[in-house]
């Protein structure tokens, strides 16, 4: 008797299921954040992405906009391709204990490579990469790029793709 009843309700998730309507759009951004949040896990801690080939390139960046925090480069991942899941560097920030937080993620384009192959720079999801080619805008990196940062582990109030974050600080020296 029991299965009678559940079976008209069955049958209307069935049809529901099955329905001409479109389903709800999804939130790309919010949904490459998640992805990008699962595929970074493994690197929560600092010692985590060093044991795995991750390498600190610069100090902890901060200005009066707010922080980028220390950024930690996969060398082997920095050539003329993007891959939104695997970004080249992860970004930390010190947490209110002291231990480093992984609190975003940047992507980053040779610009030599990727200009031989395109007439613009890089994007992803609509966002243009920034424009490192000068020497005087290479935050002293030595190689001329193209760079976006991604705010996936610390709201960023300024906007989840701006490269600066006023929710990150770095100690004071």
């Amino acid at each position: 008797m029991r299965t009678h009843r559940l079976l008209p309700v069955a049958l209307a998730l069935v049809a529901g299921a099955c329905s001409d309507e479109p389903a709800a759009p999804l939130d790309p951004v919010a949904e490459l954040a998640a992805q990008v949040r699962n595929t970074t896990a493994a690197y929560a801690s600092a010692d985590a992405a060093a044991a795995d080939g991750f390498v600190v390139v610069s100090p902890c960046v901060a200005t009066e906009a707010g922080g980028m925090g220390f950024h930690y480069l996969l060398e082997s991942r920095l050539d003329e391709v993007v891959v939104d899941t695997a970004p080249e560097l992860l970004l930390y920030a010190p947490a209110a204990d002291g231990e480093l937080e992984l609190v975003g993620v940047e992507y980053m384009v040779l610009a030599p490579a990727w200009d031989a192959v395109n007439a613009t720079p890089p994007t992803l999801l609509g966002n243009t990469f920034a424009d490192h080619r000068a020497e005087e805008d290479r935050h002293g990196l030595p190689f001329p790029h193209y760079d976006l940062h991604f705010w996936t582990g610390r709201d960023n109030p300024s906007g989840i793709w701006e490269p600066y974050n006023p929710a990150v600080s770095c100690p004071s020296s």
